[in-house]
């Protein structure tokens, strides 16, 4: 008799992780604009030395829980499917 497998549990997405990796593809996209194009976007009384640099870094280090939240529930699913199905099916 074969077994039957249960459906993939969906992923669960925290709402402020979300939101903070969509801040941050936004800081990361206009840092990129504001280090083809200097001055595109911030205005040149806002500007110091490497701010578009500083947005770029500041994006991607906005995005990073969001990314690291969703590879260690995508390890976690994966080790407790592997745990479940043994090694030998018996028939």
């Amino acid at each position: 008799m074969k077994t039957q497998e249960k459906p993939a549990a969906a992923l669960k997405i925290s709402p402020v992780l979300l939101l903070l990796d969509v801040v941050g593809s936004a800081l990361l996209g206009l840092g990129l604009v504001e280090l083809i194009s200097p001055g595109a976007i911030v205005p040149a009384a806002l500007q110091f030395p490497f701010h578009a640099l500083l947005m770029v870094v500041l994006g991607v280090a906005l995005t990073l829980p969001f990314l690291f939240n969703l590879f260690g529930q995508i390890k976690r699913h994966q080790h407790q499917r592997s745990a479940n199905t043994s090694p030998v099916q018996r028939q």
